[in-house]
């Protein structure tokens, strides 16, 4: 199993992580302010670098599984081998390379005060391994999509992409 795949499979536990330690830093952030008030500094002094190597590590881990995750979207979707289907129906080569350098485009932010919608879900793998995106329509921009890794909306959205002939997907 390669790295890319491993943090594919890994990633919800990486969000966990990443969770977990936003929840040690405000458990820190409240033993700081108590502290500094009653002029008890000693403790945050011994406590502040792990904490600070802690976020960096959960930071940098998050980071690292998403680049992992859409570089091997990006290079499945352009070798010929795997089999890529939208709403379980095989993608044609010229639409896979349109969806790659989509997602190579990616972007992590859009405008407020809008949904996702319409889902098609964009099924990736080889032999031996799958990846299932789910790819919802913005409410207020048709061009846009909302790509998630899992169905409900729990880990949250992953990146948003923009697909001009929404034909491609066909949504119902």
């Amino acid at each position: 199993m390669s790295f890319s795949q491993l943090m594919i499979e890994s990633f919800s536990k990486f969000l966990i992580f990443f969770i977990f330690v936003a929840f040690l830093f405000l458990i820190f952030l409240t033993l700081f302010t108590y502290s500094f008030q009653n002029r008890k500094l000693r403790p945050v002094r011994k406590l502040a670098p792990y904490m600070i190597t802690l976020i960096v590590i959960s930071f940098s881990l998050q980071l690292t599984s998403r680049y992992f995750l859409f570089h091997y979207v990006i290079t499945e979707l352009r070798n010929p081998q795997s089999m890529v289907t939208i709403d379980g129906v095989a993608a044609p080569q010229d639409v896979r390379e349109y969806l790659s350098d989509v997602f190579a485009n990616r972007t992590q932010s859009k405008m407020s005060g809008s949904h996702p919608i319409n889902t098609a879900e964009l099924e990736i793998g080889k032999d031996d391994y799958s990846l299932v995106l789910f790819l919802r329509q913005d409410s207020r921009d048709k061009e846009l999509y909302w790509v998630f890794l899992d169905k409900g909306r729990i880990q949250g959205n992953m990146t948003f992409i923009k697909i001009r002939n929404s034909e491609i997907l066909s949504v119902n």
